[in-house]
């Protein structure tokens, strides 16, 4: 069982995330779960526990060259507003990266793409400066633990 661990602040959780377009992996013909090296670029991405399902930016969409799907309700803080819909998949990093200047990814890193197809909303990171918001959909798959000493793990 993979586990990802690393320090909070009290507040929030960041991890890195690769996001795939749905079609290529199934185009791939690659069965496992494991990929290498790393097929795409690394997101930050916020642990939100209170979102149901995982939301991507624009910017990280137009970065893996995905297409709307559709649009979808979402009910937020703000209450229920109309957004773009992505199909995608999402994968975990296992191990420390290597990047060259040009950040492309250099050091053979395998990583952990989930098998399940997620249906992602657009949203507005609001000038923070993460581009994916990891909801119940992916976290439900494991277990996360957050420890008052300031450290955090997800096993799935």
């Amino acid at each position: 069982m993979p586990c990802i661990w690393g320090q909070h602040n009290n507040s929030k959780i960041f991890l890195e995330v690769a996001i795939l377009p749905a079609k290529r992996l199934k185009q791939s013909g690659v069965p496992s779960e494991k990929f290498d090296p790393m097929p795409s670029p690394f997101f930050k991405a916020l642990v939100d526990t209170g979102a149901q399902s995982t939301c991507i930016t624009k910017a990280a969409a137009e970065q893996v060259d995905l297409s709307p799907i559709g649009k979808v309700s979402v009910r937020g803080v703000s209450g229920v507003q109309i957004h773009r819909n992505y199909l995608f998949q999402v994968g975990f990093p296992l191990g420390k990266r290597a990047i060259n200047k040009d950040g492309k990814n250099i050091s053979g890193l395998l990583f952990m793409m989930i098998p399940r197809e997620i249906k992602g909303a657009e949203f507005d990171s609001g000038g923070n400066d993460f581009d994916v918001l990891l909801g119940m959909d992916i976290l439900s798959i494991g277990s996360l633990k957050v420890e008052g000493n300031g450290t955090f793990s997800f096993s799935f």
